[in-house]
């Protein structure tokens, strides 16, 4: 009795500590009250699965910005961006809820690192428009978006990789994440929680998979790492810039910074993200 009253308090420990990475829809709604560019919202119907995403801009004269979060994660964790004017007038902006996330949690749940690719690709075939496409890759979104880039090469021009999580070898377990794998403390957790934990376990497996496309990658890439980054370890990053052998790129280690670079040095982000655009043959504006 003592015991499971124990799992049931730390459960809702771990509960209350993720709340804080959720928005609800009447929060997003009151942020985007006073803003003059708000998002548009879409349903990708795919796989069997029903895929929510955000886009900024509709200006099919801007090249293509696709970001592909972490877990758990949503959308709106990408809204230092979004928000971002400058960014506004240089892309056109797509944020997803990957499968088992926020609005996409209809359906299976997708732990298969090839799925995941083949979405990231659904969705930049059909906004590209034959423009340039860069996608942005935070935590386990920068896998999928190294396997996006390296399948396809003629879709996907430059890639911006933030605190990575693509090394198996390199992952964290906390002492509480098989804590996660019981029964009746999944019930107690957010589906956003339960689908983070199912995701961790099985990416010896699938980051298995996508270490073979590394050094595939053709495309100029940016690699962003904190050193202060206890979620995602340094060794991520930095055996990744080892391993990209086939494309120009850069390894940047922010002095300081945690995990959640995207969200509290987004001036770092947009910096690289417009250095980038003299690459791909585009001027900024």
């Amino acid at each position: 009795m003592l015991r499971t009253s124990l799992l049931i308090l730390i459960s809702l420990l771990i509960n209350s500590c993720f709340k804080q990475f959720i928005k609800s829809d009447k929060k997003i709604a009151e942020h985007y009250n006073s803003r003059s560019i708000k998002p548009t919202y879409h349903i990708l119907d795919t796989l069997g699965l029903k895929i929510h995403y955000a886009t900024v801009c509709t200006d099919s004269s801007l090249p293509l910005l696709i970001m592909v979060h972490g877990a758990p994660g949503a959308w709106y964790g990408w809204l230092p961006q979004l928000d971002d004017t400058v960014l506004q007038k240089n892309f056109r902006m797509l944020a997803l809820d990957r499968p088992g996330y926020n609005k996409s949690r209809q359906g299976r749940m997708v732990n298969d690192i090839d799925s995941q690719t083949m979405i990231v690709n659904k969705l930049v075939e059909m906004h590209k428009e034959g423009k340039k496409a860069i996608i942005m890759g935070r935590s386990y979104g920068s896998p999928i978006a190294l396997m996006a880039a390296a399948q396809y090469p003629d879709k996907v021009d430059a890639l911006v990789l933030i605190s990575s999580a693509t090394d198996s070898a390199s992952e964290k377990y906390y002492w509480f994440s098989k804590l996660g794998k019981k029964k009746f403390v999944r019930w107690l957790l957010p589906t956003s929680v339960n689908s983070a934990t199912d995701e961790k376990y099985a990416h010896p497996l699938q980051l298995g998979k996508a270490r073979e496309y590394y050094s595939k990658v053709k495309c100029p890439s940016v690699i962003i790492y904190g050193d202060k980054d206890y979620v995602a370890y340094n060794a991520n990053s930095i055996k990744l810039d080892s391993e990209m052998v086939g494309c120009p790129h850069k390894l940047i280690c922010i002095k300081g910074a945690d995990h959640f670079i995207a969200v509290k040095k987004p001036e770092i982000v947009r910096d690289e993200l417009l250095g980038l655009l003299p690459k791909l043959g585009l001027l900024k504006k």
